[in-house]
């Protein structure tokens, strides 16, 4: 009987080596996802684009121009695991700056 509680005690008592939840390799990464559906297409690179879709001024902020005036772009995806995002954009220019 002394033997099975030395055993159990002995059990018990025993460490065991634990290792949290390593990090990432990087911060910000929830920065990196697509904002819509286009930019996944192109694969994330966005050529210089002329053209009036908000989503591209996001990823190439050399392509906004004049015909993106009051424009705004709603977004929501599905992604893995029943992790949603959305994203909100809103365009405006000014004819002074």
């Amino acid at each position: 009987m002394k033997k099975i509680v030395l055993i159990s005690i002995l059990f018990i008592c025993y460490e065991l080596p634990i290792w949290g939840q390593l990090g990432g390799s990087s911060t910000y990464n929830f920065l990196k996802l697509p904002n819509s559906a286009r930019v996944e297409a192109l694969g994330g690179a966005v050529p210089a684009l002329f053209d009036t879709d908000l989503s591209i001024g996001l990823q190439n902020p050399s392509t906004y121009n004049k015909g993106m005036h009051n424009q705004i772009q709603l977004s929501f995806n599905n992604y893995l695991a029943h992790i949603g995002y959305g994203f909100v954009g809103y365009s405006r220019t000014w004819n002074k700056i």
